[in-house]
């Protein structure tokens, strides 16, 4: 096997710097995401179909993510291109994925 292969996808977040702060406005044009990549490599559909390809994600729903922490706070932004998220579920740590409408 690969080191590839072996080692699990990670990305590395990067601090704010002092004084440094992401605004929370739906809108990932701020400098403090300018800063840093995106996470690298795609999204799988995690309900995990028996057939491997059907667990890809088609570019043009892809997800995008990056993530940046201060002291206080752990920021995620991300853009969403799915058309399809749809979901029919209540309560606490139910499972989603297997509720799809």
């Amino acid at each position: 096997p690969t080191f590839s292969a072996e080692y699990p996808r990670h990305y590395v977040s990067h601090q704010l710097s002092a004084g440094g702060t992401c605004v929370i406005d739906g809108s990932l044009d701020e400098p403090c995401w300018a800063e840093v990549d995106w996470l690298d490599g795609d999204f799988v559909d995690i309900t995990a179909h028996a057939n491997a390809s059907q667990n890809l994600v088609p570019s043009e729903f892809g997800t995008r993510v990056k993530i940046r922490w201060d002291e206080s706070y752990l920021y995620i932004g991300a853009e969403l291109r799915d058309p399809f998220i749809t979901a029919n579920a209540t309560g606490h740590n139910v499972e989603v994925p297997y509720h799809d409408d």
